[in-house]
C-alpha cells in the first residue's frame, strides 16, 4: 500500500499537544467559523491545497482552547476528509482516529458524533483496500446509529453508515448479502426531505442494487443521484466523478454503449482536472472505458485502456489493493477474448494472489479469478488443471452462498462439461441431479 508520511510539524503538534510548535512563536488568528466555511467551499471546488490550509488554521485556532473541544475535532475530521480525497490514507486514518479519541471524552456514548467518527475511520480503511477492518468500524458505527436517538433524529448519518456497510459486505461476501442494509438505507433515504444530505449515498446504493441484479431500480437511483448532484454541486464538480463513473459502468453492462461512453469520458475529464491524470479516480475510469471498448469489439483499445488503468492503480493504491485484483480479472477476460491465452494466464494468477491477500481465501471475487483460470486451462486442453481451479471456485461459492444456492449452477454446468469430456458418467449423473435440484429451487423462489 502506498503510504505518505504525516507532515513533521503536525506529528509534533499531536504528540506534544501544543499549537506553538506547529506555528512557531506566532499564534494563528482568524475566525474559526469563517475558516471552516472557506475550507468546505474549497473542498467543494476541488481545491484540496486551499482546503487543507483553511482547515489546518481552523484546527490550530480551536486547539488554543484546549484539544478536548468539539471545534478541534471537527477541524481535524475535516482535514482527514481532505487527505482521504487525495488518497493520503495513513494521514486520513490518523486524523479521524484522533477526533474519535477526543470525542469519546466529551460526548455521550450514544452520540451521533461517535457514529460519524467511526464511519469516517471505516471509509478511510475501505478506500485504502482494507475492507475487513473497514467493516468492523462500520458495524460499531451502526450499533450507535441504530439507537432511536440517532436513527430518528439523524437519518442521514444512519443512511450513510448503512450504505458504507453494505459496500463492505458486498466486497467481502457478495452484493446479495448486502441486501438487508441496502433495503433499510433506501427506506430511510426516502423519508429524508433534504436530499442533499444523502447525495453520495444514493450513488453508492445504486451501485449495490446494480450488483444485486435489480437493473430497473439501479437505473432509477443513478438518474436521481446524478440529477441531485448536478443541481447541488453544479455541472463542473469533482464530486460528480464517482457517481458518473459507476453510472458509466452500469450502462455498459446494460449495453447502452453510447450513454456509457458519454458518462465515462465526462467523468474522466473531471477527474483529470481536479484529481490529476495520475489519480485513483482516473485509473478506475480508464479500466471502465477499457471494458466498454472490449464490449464494443475493439480489443486492442480495450487492452490499452485496461493496462494503463491497472498501472495507475498500482501507483496510487498499491500492489495489494482488491481493486487491482478485480481489474486484473477484467484484463484476463479481454486477453482471453483476443485469444492471448499465454498472456492471460499470469494475469489471472496475479489477480488470484492479490485478492487472496487483500480480501481472504473465501471471497466471491477470488472465485471469479479461479473461474477465469479454469476457462483458460480448458481452452488450452489442460483439463486436470481446469478442474482443480473450478473446484476451488465452487468450494468458495458453497462457503459463501451455501451448498443449496442456485448461484452454483453455472460452475456446476461447467464441471459437468469437464466430467463428460473425461468420460466420468457417474459424476455427470450426480451433477445433473444437483443442477436440476438447484434450478427447481430457484424457480420456486421466483
Amino acid at each position: 500500500m502506498k503510504k505518505r508520511n504525516l507532515p513533521l510539524a503536525v506529528l509534533i503538534s499531536f504528540v506534544f499537544g501544543g499549537v506553538g510548535l506547529l506555528w512557531g512563536c506566532e499564534k494563528p488568528s482568524g475566525n474559526w467559523t469563517e475558516l471552516m466555511e472557506q475550507g468546505r467551499l474549497a473542498m467543494k471546488g476541488g481545491d484540496f491545497k486551499e482546503a487543507e490550509k483553511k482547515f489546518s488554521t481552523a484546527s490550530a485556532i480551536a486547539e488554543q482552547k484546549g484539544p478536548k473541544n468539539d471545534r478541534f475535532t471537527r477541524s481535524i475530521s475535516a482535514l482527514g476528509a481532505v487527505y482521504l480525497e487525495q488518497s493520503r490514507f495513513d494521514e486520513a486514518v490518523t486524523f479521524f482516529k484522533r477526533a474519535f479519541e477526543i470525542d469519546k471524552r466529551i460526548v455521550k456514548p450514544d452520540s451521533p458524533v461517535l457514529a460519524e467518527d467511526l464511519n469516517d475511520i471505516g471509509r478511510a480503511y475501505m478506500e485504502e483496500g482494507n475492507i475487513a477492518r473497514a467493516k468492523t468500524y462500520f458495524v460499531q458505527a451502526l450499533k450507535i446509529a441504530e439507537s432511536e436517538h440517532v436513527k430518528n433524529k439523524n437519518k442521514p448519518i444512519y443512511v450513510r453508515i448503512l450504505s458504507n456497510l453494505a459496500t463492505a459486505v458486498g466486497y467481502l461476501e457478495g452484493y446479495w448479502e448486502a441486501r438487508e442494509y441496502v433495503n433499510t438505507a433506501l427506506d430511510y433515504s426516502s423519508r429524508i426531505k433534504d436530499k442533499s444530505a444523502v447525495l453520495k449515498t444514493l450513488g453508492k446504493l445504486a451501485a449495490i442494487v446494480d450488483g444485486q441484479g435489480d437493473y430497473e431500480e439501479a437505473d432509477r437511483l443513478y438518474q436521481e443521484a446524478l440529477k441531485l448532484e448536478k443541481d447541488y454541486y453544479g455541472e463542473d464538480s469533482h464530486l460528480l466523478v464517482k457517481t458518473m463513473s459507476a453510472a458509466s459502468e452500469f450502462y455498459r453492462r446494460a449495453k447502452q454503449y453510447e450513454k456509457s461512453e458519454q458518462f465515462g469520458m465526462e467523468a474522466l475529464a473531471l477527474s483529470n482536472k481536479y484529481y490529476g491524470e495520475k489519480s485513483k479516480h482516473s485509473a478506475m475510469l480508464l479500466c471502465h472505458l477499457g471494458l466498454l471498448y472490449g464490449d464494443k469489439g475493439d480489443l486492442k483499445k480495450s487492452e490499452e485502456y485496461l493496462r494503463s488503468g491497472i498501472k495507475l492503480i498500482e501507483e496510487t493504491l498499491g500492489e495489494d489493493h482488491p481493486e487491482l485484483g478485480l481489474e486484473l480479472i477484467n484484463l484476463g477476460v479481454e486477453l482471453e477474448e483476443d485469444k492471448k491465452l499465454s498472456e492471460a494466464e499470469p494475469v489471472y494468477q496475479r489477480a488470484a494472489t492479490v485478492l487472496e491477500n487483500s480480501v481472504g481465501s473465501q471471497n466471491p471475487h477470488l472465485a471469479r479469478a479461479y473461474q477465469g483460470l479454469a476457462r483458460l486451462y480448458h481452452d488450452k486442453k489442460r483439463q486436470e488443471d481446469a478442474e482443480v481451479y473450478l473446484n476451488k471456485a465452487i468450494k468458495i461459492q458453497e462457503s459463501v452462498y451455501g451448498e443449496e444456492s442456485a448461484r452454483l449452477v453455472s460452475c456446476l454446468k461447467f464441471l459437468k462439461e469437464l466430467k463428460e469430456a473425461n468420460g466420468d458418467s457417474l459424476a455427470v449423473s450426480a451433477l445433473n441431479a444437483r443442477i436440476e435440484r438447484l434450478e427447481s429451487l430457484k424457480n420456486a423462489e421466483n
